[in-house]
């Protein structure tokens, strides 16, 4: 990702990012067999169906972690505006679509696609906050 800069800091916050993302998978698909085959009942349900999202919350450590650790003051304020905007557009299309469902009786999202969103949203918010200051 070119487009958030180059420096040690990135190097090490995309390796723990695609980390957390990995491990989300693992879990999941862990979590889809264990209930598929095993059907488990009371605590072990529930700790199953928590498991993967544990990554998730690892990733905002992840995005802590880098603005702990970048140096350079326009990369860190360019990850602070893009979380920002990711966040608002994020909260905007699942209070949009709420409204949506609840109304038109347009189909259920479920909240799993809640963090892809918000990833989707990053993704496409960096390079536009970067180039504003081009």
């Amino acid at each position: 990702m070119n487009c958030i800069g180059k420096s040690q800091a990135v190097r090490i916050f995309l390796y723990r990012f695609a980390a957390m993302l990995l491990a989300n998978v693992v879990f999941f698909t862990f979590t889809f067999i264990a209930f598929y085959r095993f059907q488990p009942k009371g605590m072990a349900a529930y700790l199953l169906a928590v498991l993967p999202a544990l990554p998730i919350v690892g990733v905002l450590g992840v995005f802590a972690l880098y603005l702990k650790e970048e140096q350079d003051d326009f990369q860190r304020s360019v990850m602070i505006q893009s979380i920002l905007w990711s966040t608002g557009l994020l909260l905007a299309a699942t209070n949009v679509w709420g409204f949506l469902e609840k109304f038109l009786h347009t189909p259920h999202i479920q909240m799993i696609f809640v963090f892809p969103l918000f990833c989707a949203f990053w993704a496409v918010v960096i390079p536009l906050v970067q180039r504003r200051y081009k």
